[in-house]
This record gives structure tokens, C-alpha cells and sequence, in this order.
């Protein structure tokens, strides 16, 4: 190819500057886009007694309710904090503070 002198240069400088600037970015999206992956917690339920369902109100409204011992609600309720500090989120968001 044949130039004359002072005319600007048509070809791209240097001529790999855009695939190396793609493989960086390649590069970054595949290193950020790391999943953690399952947790090795394996969540399980506490045996519960059947709970005995009754009529009830709640904001002056019929509803459905459940009695349940505390015992079960307790384990139940453990279980579930324990499942959620497990898959990484705060205590704040567990509700595991005092």
C-alpha cells in the first residue's frame, strides 16, 4: 500500500489492540461472574406434631388458624435461621440478633 507523506494512517494501531482489549474484557466478565455455588448445609425439617387447625379473627376478620406447640415453632423457627446463615445472608437479614 502505497501513502503519501502526511496523510493520516487509515490501519489500526497496533493491529491486535482490539482483540487484546476484548480478551480483557472476556477475561473480567468470566472472573467476576463466579457463582459460590451450593451450600454443604443441608436444611432439615424437625419432626412436628400435627397441628390442630381452629376458627379465629384476626383484624376482626374469620380466618384460619393453626395451634402449634412451641416446642415444634421453636425448632422450626431454628431450623430456618440456620439454613439462612448457611446461605451467606447477615444476621440482620436472619433475625438471628438479640
Amino acid at each position: 500500500m502505497t501513502r503519501l507523506i502526511g496523510t493520516p494512517r487509515l490501519e489500526p494501531w497496533p493491529p491486535w489492540g482490539g482483540l487484546l482489549i476484548l480478551l480483557l474484557l472476556l477475561t473480567a466478565a468470566l472472573g467476576c461472574a463466579r457463582s459460590r455455588g451450593p451450600s454443604p448445609f443441608l436444611v432439615s425439617i424437625p419432626p412436628i406434631t400435627t397441628p390442630v387447625t381452629i376458627a379465629c379473627l384476626r383484624s376482626g376478620q374469620p380466618a384460619e388458624c393453626l395451634l402449634l406447640l412451641r416446642h415444634d415453632f421453636e425448632e422450626l423457627v431454628r431450623a430456618l435461621k440456620a439454613a439462612c446463615l448457611a446461605n451467606g445472608q447477615s444476621a440482620a437479614d436472619c433475625q438471628t440478633g438479640p
